[in-house]
């Protein structure tokens, strides 16, 4: 099965980072369906794990303290209660322009945020980022 276009525009991204922003660097996906194809394929592509607030994959951690660098990949899709948490929370968020795949995709348009500079530990940011829902 060939990969999600998504994840070729995901690891181009995460490509653009300066090396030594990558090994700092973790991805917060919008919702599960993003996360659970940008771990499955991501490897291969070089990419760090892959975490989400959605649902369950919650519960499969949070970045790891010193992570200083998060790319967020759908985070429109987040109902805006718990969207409001991202951005405030670190110096800065730059959009890079949103994946353009097939029509059909639900990943069209998502949007791709590189975020720097978190103000707060991992241990107190991610409780707020769990959201429950259909995307």
């Amino acid at each position: 099965m060939p990969r999600p276009p998504g994840t070729e525009q995901v690891a181009g991204v995460y490509r653009s980072l300066p090396p030594g922003e990558r090994s700092r660097t973790a991805i917060v996906a919008g919702n599960y369906a993003e996360a659970g194809a940008l771990d499955r394929y991501g490897p291969a592509l070089g990419l760090p794990p892959v975490h989400s607030g959605h649902n369950s994959y919650h519960g499969f951690g949070r970045p790891e303290e010193g992570t200083e660098v998060v790319l967020l990949v759908g985070q429109k899709g987040i109902p805006r209660a718990a969207r409001r948490e991202i951005d405030p929370e670190f110096n800065s968020c730059e959009s890079r322009p949103p994946l353009s795949l097939d029509a059909m995709n639900p990943w069209q348009h998502s949007d791709v945020l590189i975020c720097r500079g978190p103000h707060t530990s991992w241990v107190k940011l991610w409780p707020r980022l769990r959201w429950l829902g259909i995307p």
